[in-house]
């Protein structure tokens, strides 16, 4: 039960993150391009081909692979990654370090998704698991409002480089959660 709790908290906190971090890279779009249809579809696909690039693949490796170990690192490298994003654009001074944020943490999105879903039924008695997944999916609608949320708040009172480093704390704190699961 208490790896029930930390690993619904992953999932609460890993969904802000995901939320915070479309939020945030929409609304980098709104500053430097603002209503640039083109741009929000170069993002829109920036973030949407690697999945249909490499959702066989993953899919099939993380059957593999050590699940939680695949969701701790998932974490990690969209904390570090996010944490990178303002400094990467401070150097280019291009729009492209936000799409190659978006591309590269929709992989890890990508692994993040499958191994909780794969990793749920090894960590619930099936009895229980249509219950226990109902409450994941309540904790990701929780997660996803809080990251909208969030995301507007700290991207419009603080800065764009806020939301960036919120939302590397914020998969950090889900990696450290997902320490004691693993």
């Amino acid at each position: 039960e208490p790896t029930l709790r930390l690993f619904g908290s992953v999932q609460l906190v890993a969904l802000l993150g995901d939320r915070l971090k479309q939020f945030t890279l929409v609304g980098m779009l709104g500053l430097l391009v603002p209503g640039s249809s083109v741009e929000l579809l170069k993002l829109t696909l920036f973030s949407q081909v690697p999945i249909l690039l490499f959702t066989p693949l993953l899919g099939s490796l993380i059957d593999r692979w050590n699940k939680p170990a695949a969701i701790l690192g998932a974490c990690v490298v969209r904390a570090l990654l996010l944490m990178c994003v303002p400094f990467a654009y401070e150097q280019t001074h291009t729009i492209y370090a936000f799409y190659a944020a978006a591309f590269v943490t929709s992989i890890f999105d990508l692994m993040f998704a499958p191994a909780r879903s794969a990793l749920l039924p090894e960590l619930v008695p099936s009895e229980r698991l249509m219950s226990v997944n109902a409450v994941f999916w309540t904790l990701g609608i929780i997660g996803t409002l809080l990251g909208f949320m969030g995301g507007g708040w700290i991207f419009d009172y603080f800065s764009w480089q806020s939301s960036f480093f919120a939302n590397s704390v914020i998969y950090a704190a889900a990696a450290a959660l997902m320490i004691p699961v693993v």
